[in-house]
């Protein structure tokens, strides 16, 4: 890793849309040519970078890497958009990617970010829209070679429980609820613990809640919106999966225990809280707006308000674009 730091070309070679827009492909070239063409990462640094052990005040969100082939389609009047063909192993893994995630191409350019529009997992096929709705400059020379996708399907998992913990709130002030009070039900549900006195680093940098201190209350006060949560689009969709064709009033339901089981099976460090027994389950379940729960059976309820996935969100912000589409 140092002699790859070495030998990088020089800072202005890292962006991807300064000095005529030739740096990022420079940028990618050099990074192909260090790892192999054939594999953008080389197997030695993949296993190096998941080895590492992270930084238990850092973000620690749950990523997996879903494997593409090749472009799948190339929008030429939408710059911001973009299809993968996935390989089989991607088809697979993309059984747990909904609209609505956060992805990116970590052997392209780690800073460019995508948010999922459409999966097709029977067809291998998945469609992307940056996220702030700029064109992405790919070619396909640059995906030819395939490579993986990183999907976000968890935030940090405490955050999935202080989420958990804010909906279980019976008083929630104007001012945002103490982060105290918080970490108090959150030891009481889950069994986990936040350092006493201080703002997390994944809290601080959270987009879905925002905090402040009080001196007057002598605590970080937590606000936060209902936007889904990546785990709790990731579990919606393991209960009520992406189909080639569904019927109208067509609920699906799925048992807790089945539940629990394709969650670990998504990623190791869903084992643990909010999800390592069906207790912890069934309590951020019912915390959440977003399903219900009868008996053991989960079912997918999402407030139609609450929705924020990426097609009613490039709507909003291209309301024109697409009335010509149409």
């Amino acid at each position: 890793r140092a002699l790859l730091l070495a030998s990088a070309p020089s800072r202005s070679l890292w962006s991807r849309r300064g000095g005529g827009g030739g740096g990022g492909g420079q940028r990618r070239r050099w990074w192909r040519e260090r790892c192999g063409a054939g594999d953008a990462m080389s197997p030695g640094l993949r296993e190096e970078r998941r080895d590492a052990s992270p930084d238990p005040g850092a973000d620690s969100s749950v990523d997996i890497d879903v494997p593409f082939n090749a472009l799948g389609r190339k929008f030429t009047h939408q710059p911001e958009k973009i299809a993968l063909n996935l390989s089989r192993e991607g088809a697979q893994r993309a059984l747990s990617i909904a609209p609505g995630h956060i992805c990116h191409l970590p052997e392209l350019d780690p800073k460019l970010s995508f948010r999922v529009e459409t999966v097709k997992p029977w067809s291998a096929y998945i469609e992307l829209r940056t996220t702030d709705l700029e064109p992405h400059n790919l070619t396909v020379q640059e995906l030819r070679l395939g490579g993986n996708l990183r999907v976000r399907v968890s935030l940090d998992p405490l955050e999935e429980c202080l989420m958990c913990a804010y909906h279980l709130q019976k008083s929630r002030p104007k001012a945002g609820v103490k982060l105290g009070t918080l970490g108090e039900t959150m030891g009481a549900e889950f069994g986990v613990d936040l350092p006493e006195g201080e703002l997390p680093v994944w809290l601080e940098h959270s987009t879905h809640f925002v905090s402040s201190f009080s001196e007057a209350r002598g605590d970080w006060l937590v606000k936060c919106d209902l936007q889904q949560t990546p785990l709790e689009r990731t579990v919606a969709v393991l209960v009520s999966p992406e189909k080639r064709q569904r019927l109208e009033g067509d609920k699906e339901t799925l048992l807790i225990d089945e539940l629990l089981t394709k969650i670990n099976e998504v990623s190791p460090q869903l084992q643990g809280a909010p999800c390592a027994e069906e207790g912890q389950l069934r309590k951020w379940l019912e915390a959440s707006p977003f399903f219900e729960l009868a008996g053991d059976e989960v079912s997918v309820a999402a407030p139609p308000e609450a929705q924020t996935g990426g097609q009613q969100h490039y709507q909003q912000q291209h309301p024109q674009q697409q009335q010509q589409q149409q």
